[in-house]
C-alpha cells in the first residue's frame, strides 16, 4: 500500500534532532519490551516449577506418612471409607510445612454436590467450616487421593475427572513392592486462578516498572540525542561561518569517534582556506605591486615627453621600451601561473632524453656566461629516457640558467649534473657565491619572493620564475627542491621519473 505523500513530505520535514531522539528511544523501547517480557516469563516458569517441586517434597512427605500407616495396619483398610484418618494424615504434613504458595485461592465448590464424602465434624481440628473436605493448605490446586495395587480409589475425591486431566502417580512402597499409589490430580480451575492472582499481583509491580523505565528512558534518548547532536551543530554554525568568509573558525575537538575526526577535517579545512584567502591577498598585493613599478616609470617618463621637460631621443625610447618588455614579461608570467593552476596548460607528452636536452640547453648559455666571467662546467652525457614536454622542459632549464647568471657574482662558476636513482631521473644546477639562508630555502618557490627587491627588480627578475619551473616539474610527475650548493651558492635539483622500458 503506498504512503499518502503528505505523509511522506511530513516525515521528511523531521529535524535530525528529533530523528535521532524517535531511534534511540524505539531502541529503548524494544530493549526495555524484550527484557519485561523475558523477566515476566522466566518469572512464571520460575513459579510454576517451584509449585511443582515444593508438591513433590509434600508428596514426598505425605507418602511417607501412608507407607509407615501400611506398614502398621498391613493393608489399606485404616484409610478406607475413614475421611478422618486421611484428614489426620494431610494436618500432619501440613503442620510440618507452614509454608503457604502465593495468594489464597476462592473458597473450594463443596464436595457433596459431586457425590463425595462429609468433611470432619465440627470441633475436629482439621474442620475448617464447611461441610466438604476443604482444599488442603498444602496443595492448593489440585487433589489427592490414594488407590491400591489393584487401582481401586482407596480415599480422595470424587472419581469423576476433567477430560484431559492428567494424573501424577507416586509409588507407594513396603518391604520392596508396591502396595499402591499417591495420585495427585491437578484443578485447572484453580490453577487457573492461582495464576490469575500471581499475574495480576506483578502486572500492577511491571506497569509501575515500566512507567518510570519509559520516563527514566525518554529523558536518558533526550540527553543522548541533544549530545550527539552538538557537535553536528557546532559543525553547521562552523560552516555558516566559512561560508560567511571567517576563515579563522575552528571547532573544538572533543571526541576521538567519526564526529571528532570530522571536526579536525573541518579544521584542516579551515586552515587551507584561510591560507588560501591569505595567498590570495598577497597574490594580489603582490601583483599590483609588480605591476605598479614598470607603470609608473612608464607614465613618468611619457608625460616628461609630453610636457616637454625631456627631448625624445633614442636613449629615452629605449629605456621606455625595456620597460614595456618587462611589464609584457611579467603579464606573460602571470598568465602562466594562472594557467597552471586552472589546468589549462597543454603538455604535449613524448619520449626524449633529459640529458641531452639539459646539455644543449647549456650550450647555448655557454657564451653569456663566458661573458660575465662565469666558468660553466658540463658533464658527459648518460643515458636518461623519460617522457615530456620538450617546449616545457626546455623552459624550465632555461629558467634555472637565467636565475644562475643573473645572480651568480662574476668569477664564479655554475655546474650541471647529471644521474638516475631507481627509477628517477636527476638533473641538478649548482653555482657559486652568493648563497641563500637556510631559512629562505624553502620560500623560493613562492610566488614575488625576493632575496633582495631592488636588486632583482634591477636585474629583470619577476620573481615568479621559480614558481612556474616547479609547476612544471609536477606537471611532468616531477619535483624541484633547492638547497645549499657546496660551491657556496644555490643548488636546484629537478628529479622526473623515467620512462617505462
Amino acid at each position: 500500500m503506498a504512503i499518502p505523500r503528505h505523509i511522506l513530505g511530513h516525515a521528511m520535514r523531521l529535524t535530525i534532532f528529533t530523528k535521532l531522539l524517535l531511534a534511540i528511544f524505539l531502541g529503548m523501547l524494544v530493549i526495555l519490551g524484550a527484557m519485561l517480557g523475558s523477566v515476566q516469563w522466566s518469572f512464571q516458569r520460575g513459579f510454576d516449577d517451584y509449585l511443582r517441586k515444593v508438591e513433590a517434597r509434600r508428596m514426598d512427605a505425605l507418602a511417607g506418612l501412608l507407607e509407615a500407616g501400611y506398614a502398621r495396619h498391613g493393608a489399606w483398610d485404616f484409610l478406607r471409607d475413614n475421611p478422618y484418618a486421611w484428614f489426620d494424615l494431610l494436618g500432619q504434613v501440613a503442620a510440618a510445612d507452614k509454608v503457604r504458595d502465593g495468594p489464597e485461592p476462592p473458597p473450594a465448590p463443596p464436595f457433596e454436590a459431586a457425590g463425595g464424602f462429609p468433611g470432619p465434624p465440627p470441633g475436629h481440628p482439621h474442620h475448617f467450616g464447611h461441610a466438604g473436605p476443604p482444599y488442603p493448605p498444602l496443595f492448593k490446586h489440585g487433589h489427592l487421593r490414594v488407590v491400591d495395587l489393584d487401582k481401586v480409589q482407596v480415599v480422595g475425591p470424587p472419581e469423576g475427572r476433567e477430560p484431559g486431566a492428567m494424573e501424577t502417580l507416586r509409588p507407594l512402597l513396603h518391604a520392596g513392592r508396591t502396595v499402591g499409589w499417591l495420585g495427585f490430580l491437578p484443578d485447572r480451575h484453580a490453577t487457573d486462578r492461582l495464576q490469575a492472582a500471581f499475574v495480576e499481583q506483578y502486572a500492577r509491580a511491571n506497569t509501575l516498572i515500566a512507567v518510570v523505565a519509559l520516563a527514566v528512558s525518554f529523558l536518558l534518548s533526550l540527553a543522548l540525542a541533544r549530545q550527539f547532536l552538538a557537535p553536528i551543530r557546532r559543525l553547521a554554525a562552523g560552516a555558516n561561518a566559512l561560508v560567511a568568509g571567517d576563515y579563522a573558525t575552528r571547532i573544538p575537538v572533543g571526541s576521538r569517534d567519526e564526529l571528532g575526526r570530522l571536526a579536525g577535517d573541518f579544521n584542516r579545512l579551515a586552515q587551507t582556506l584561510e591560507r588560501n584567502e591569505q595567498a590570495r591577498r598577497q597574490w594580489v598585493a603582490d601583483t599590483s605591486h609588480e605591476l605598479r613599478t614598470p607603470l609608473a616609470v612608464l607614465r613618468s617618463e611619457v608625460e616628461a615627453l609630453i610636457d616637454g621637460v625631456r627631448e625624445p631621443s633614442p636613449d629615452r625610447l629605449r629605456s621606455l621600451h625595456c620597460e614595456i618588455l618587462a611589464l609584457g614579461k611579467l603579464v606573460d608570467d602571470l598568465r602562466e601561473l594562472s594557467s597552471h593552476d586552472l589546468g589549462s596548460l597543454d603538455y604535449r607528452m613524448a619520449g626524449l632524453d633529459l640529458a641531452g636536452l639539459v646539455l644543449d640547453c647549456a650550450e647555448g648559455f655557454r657564451s653569456r656566461f663566458e661573458a660575465k666571467g662565469i666558468g660553466l662546467k658540463l658533464p658527459e652525457p648518460i643515458p636518461l629516457p623519460i617522457l615530456g614536454d620538450a617546449g616545457r622542459l626546455r623552459q624550465l632549464f632555461l629558467n634555472l640558467l637565467e636565475n644562475s647568471l643573473r645572480y651568480t657574482d662574476a668569477g664564479g662558476v655554475c655546474r650541471i649534473a647529471l644521474g638516475r636513482e631507481g627509477n628517477t631521473a636527476w638533473a641538478a644546477l649548482e653555482d657559486s657565491a652568493p648563497g641563500v639562508p637556510e631559512t629562505a630555502l624553502p620560500r623560493l618557490f613562492e610566488r614575488f619572493f625576493r632575496l633582495d627587491p631592488s636588486r632583482s627588480r634591477a636585474l629583470g627578475g619577476t620573481g615568479l620564475g621559480l614558481a612556474i619551473c616547479r609547476g612544471i616539474a609536477e606537471a611532468h610527475g616531477g619535483g624541484l627542491s633547492a638547497a645549499a650548493s657546496p660551491l657556496g651558492g644555490l643548488r636546484l635539483r629537478l628529479d622526473l621519473p623515467l620512462a617505462p622500458p
